[in-house]
């Protein structure tokens, strides 16, 4: 679960932070003009899964 939400972390921050560098993320760039809606929920996403699994039970 960790994993997951450091890929959504990265996903999500590199969706507001490319596009100041006249970048974007292929599979983002297809949404259009939702595509910081979508980086939004996706940072919170990854955050909210980092969270939960720094809480669950340590191996």
């Amino acid at each position: 679960m960790r994993s997951w939400g450091i890929y959504l972390l990265i996903f999500g921050i590199g969706s507001f932070l490319l596009p100041m560098m006249g970048l974007q993320f292929k599979l983002l760039s297809l949404l259009g003009n939702s595509t910081p809606i979508v980086g939004g929920l996706l940072t919170v996403a990854g955050i909210v899964l980092l969270v939960l699994s720094s809480l669950g039970p340590r191996k």
